[in-house]
């Protein structure tokens, strides 16, 4: 899930929440609950979890997060 995120005003930011404690912070925030306890998402989808961040990031501007 590490990588560059479009917003919703077109800037990136970028997401690196390697650790349990970052991972778990960065899912409360995006409202991605079902994630939570998953550092990295699940092993056997790392393309649908970076979408759900990416979808999640692009529905505010990078201020925002």
């Amino acid at each position: 899930a590490r990588g560059t995120y479009r917003c919703q005003d077109g800037k990136r930011i970028v997401v690196a929440a390697a650790e349990p404690r970052t991972w778990s912070a960065l899912c409360q925030g995006l409202g991605l609950d079902e994630l939570d306890g998953q550092p990295g998402g699940p092993p056997d989808d790392k393309a649908g979890t970076r979408q759900k961040i990416a979808d999640a990031l692009a529905t505010q501007p990078a201020a925002h997060w």
